[in-house]
């Protein structure tokens, strides 16, 4: 996507969907029974758990990264962002039902569960960004060849280098 701000919206918007299926799926799969006395439970997690999980991820900024050039570092991003959604809405639930609440165990199916679709979903885009360029790289050869000068770039002129060096493509 070129608009930046459809870009953004998707991402939010799919993170809230991974992380309301995270709920229903970790509630499916820890047998946590949402019996009729304390639905309450349940409702709390399933309204907490995704509006956590946007705020965390924003925190650690998830959703200012190209995803063409992310690496491992964007997964420890998200897996940090998980983390903090699991402690956070933990502590909110204790303090609110106190030791009537939800077990850690669906918090940590909860994390999982939301790390990996993000993680999978981030992947995807990854992939297909690639893909993309490639094809538009193929389409539009560019008719510059010869020799490449860089200067001033530092640490970013050196990767620039190694990269430029390393690819068969340019």
């Amino acid at each position: 996507m070129k608009n930046r701000f459809l870009n953004l919206l998707s991402f939010v918007v799919y993170d809230y969907l991974a992380s309301v299926v995270s709920v229903f799926l970790a509630f499916f799969i820890s047998n946590e029974r949402i019996d009729f006395i304390w639905p309450d439970k349940f409702v709390f997690v399933a309204i907490l758990w995704p509006a956590v999980v946007l705020f965390c991820m924003y925190i650690v900024k998830i959703y200012n990264i190209l995803w063409r050039f992310s690496g491992f570092n964007e997964v420890l991003r998200i897996l940090a962002g998980c983390f903090a959604s699991m402690v956070a809405t933990a502590i909110a639930q204790k303090g609110v039902f106190g030791s009537l609440g939800i077990n850690l165990s669906l918090y940590i199916v909860l994390f999982f569960f939301t790390a990996i679709f993000i993680t999978i979903h981030r992947y995807i885009v990854k992939y297909f960004a690639i893909k993309q360029a490639k094809r538009t790289s193929n389409k539009q050869k560019s008719a510059v060849s010869g020799n490449v000068m860089i200067i001033g770039a530092g640490s970013a002129g050196e990767a620039i280098i190694n990269e430029l060096s390393n690819d068969s493509d340019v």
